[in-house]
């Protein structure tokens, strides 16, 4: 039988660095990823656990930023846990590679540009009839110069 995935997408939220009772190391990361079903159709977004075990976690962890673009390719492994009668059925990525599709350079770019834009406040010209009203730019067009 075959159980492979690929997944591309941005880290949800950090990677978090846990160990199990046996204190085998493990780093635990969420992937968001999107597709639309057709052309028209409205996007889907899928939120994708993934584990990476052992040194490679432990040594990768500190780089699992939320935001980043990433692949990974891996294994669907489930598990089930039982609680006062109820079961709960997970579904997770285990990780075999691991890919960042972006350099840290990029990243930082994105993140300071999306900040910027988040705190801008330049007017927008187009919110007047007159574009060039809020911009303090005086428009030199003549009747002459218009083709109508």
């Amino acid at each position: 039988m075959l159980n492979q995935v690929t997944i591309t997408g941005h880290i949800v939220r950090d990677g978090e660095l846990r160990n199990t009772n046996s204190e085998h190391p493990f780093v635990g990361f969420t992937i968001a990823t999107s597709r639309r079903r057709s052309k028209d159709a409205e996007e889907h977004t899928a939120f994708v656990d993934c584990q990476i075990w052992g040194e490679r976690g432990t040594k990768i962890s500190p780089y699992i930023t939320k935001g980043l673009l990433v692949g990974v390719s891996g294994h669907i492994e489930t598990y089930v846990t039982e609680n006062d009668g109820q079961k709960r059925y997970y579904t997770k990525v285990v990780v075999d590679d691991f890919v960042f599709l972006e350099s840290a350079k990029t990243y930082s770019q994105r993140r300071s540009t999306q900040v910027q834009l988040d705190k801008s406040t330049t007017p927008d010209p187009f919110a007047s009839p007159d574009a060039f009203a809020k911009t303090g730019a005086k428009a030199d067009i003549a009747d002459d110069d218009l083709p109508f």
